[in-house]
């Protein structure tokens, strides 16, 4: 009797392991293209905010492209809506699923360094807000776990600059490459570079870990006095 209890244990414990859940890449049957942006704008900041930080959105995107929603995830006093705005005016590329256009999502960042000062600054973001759930297409945009302020490159001569990068993330969270929006040198390569110690949580769907695209925008502006 007590062998017969142990190998029901041992068998119990089995079953138990086999039912933990595991996170997955998305099968690769699954023929998904997610949002990516077509055209963008420039991002200022009020002249007068002295605001440092991030702006964390998630813009949801109709199955024709049309911004249909923007959720602001991360808020920064003074610049927030400056942000929304300028999102309001870009256009987007809608994701396909199995070769149809499809309603989904992209998370798009605005970083903004007013004093753009010699030295970049590690920040957490946690959200105020959760993220939306998934889209219709069963798609759940990519996040923001810990981002970095830019410094301004010695001897830049623009006062000011807006630098908008797309970022490819890969099914694991990592930065697999970016592509320039909008190229300012050469601020585009402080921006690139900041982007490069950002972590982020992959995007999912229908529950597994998938490829997406992500967009940052960063805004430089340098002190009057700044050489």
């Amino acid at each position: 009797m007590r062998r017969y209890a142990t190998a029901g244990t041992v068998l119990f414990c089995l079953i138990a392991m086999t039912q933990v859940p595991l996170a997955r890449p998305a099968p690769q049957g699954v023929d998904f293209q997610p949002v990516e942006a077509s055209s963008v704008s420039d991002v200022a900041a009020p002249f007068q905010s002295v605001a440092k930080g991030v702006v964390v959105m998630d813009v949801r995107v109709s199955d024709r492209g049309a911004i249909r929603d923007i959720k602001v995830l991360n808020s920064l006093a003074s610049v927030t809506q400056a942000a929304v705005n300028s999102v309001k005016g870009w256009t987007f590329k809608p994701a396909m699923l199995a070769g149809a256009p499809v309603a989904s999502g992209i998370t798009v960042a605005a970083v903004f360094n007013p004093q753009c000062l010699f030295l970049p600054t590690a920040s957490a973001i946690r959200p105020q807000r959760e993220p939306q759930g998934a889209t219709a297409s069963g798609f759940q945009p990519a996040g923001v776990i810990e981002a970095s302020v830019p410094s301004c490159p010695y001897g830049a001569a623009l006062l000011s600059a807006s630098v908008i990068l797309q970022a490819s993330i890969d099914a694991t969270g990592h930065l697999k490459g970016t592509q320039a929006l909008r190229d300012v040198p050469p601020f585009t390569a402080s921006a690139a570079q900041s982007l490069n110690s950002w972590k982020f949580a992959p995007a999912r769907l229908n529950g597994n870990p998938t490829e997406s695209k992500l967009i940052v925008a960063f805004f430089f502006r340098q002190p009057a006095t700044f050489p």
